[in-house]
């Protein structure tokens, strides 16, 4: 499981906000912090624990560091692709044809 504080850390690393062997100060990770319950409602992800599961740690460090950049004029990843990050890993793998053929020959 990783923290809240891990994902602010990794979001503020990853568009430079803090140097690769710093942490963020108390302000950005404020402000980082409520970008961050923001997300977790839009996406729909319980986070009253402040702790996320492992896979989803980097596609959601991902697209919170795409909301923060452009605050501190920085580039970053591109939202609408963190975003679809976050929501596959949260539906789950998309089946195939196989599977659905698979699937259709249990039923006839």
């Amino acid at each position: 499981m990783k923290t809240r504080s891990d994902i602010i850390t990794r979001a503020c690393r990853q568009v430079r906000i803090v140097a690769h062997d710093e942490v963020p100060d108390g302000d950005t990770t404020g402000n980082a912090s409520t970008v961050l319950d923001g997300l977790m409602d839009e996406m729909g992800i319980d986070f009253s624990t402040d702790e996320i599961e492992d896979d989803l740690f980097l596609a959601v460090a991902g697209l919170l560091a795409s909301e923060l950049a452009p605050q501190y004029g920085l580039p970053g990843p591109a939202r609408s692709v963190q975003k679809l990050r976050v929501k596959a890993l949260l539906e789950g793998p998309v089946p195939t044809q196989r599977d659905l053929t698979a699937l259709q020959a249990q039923f006839y």
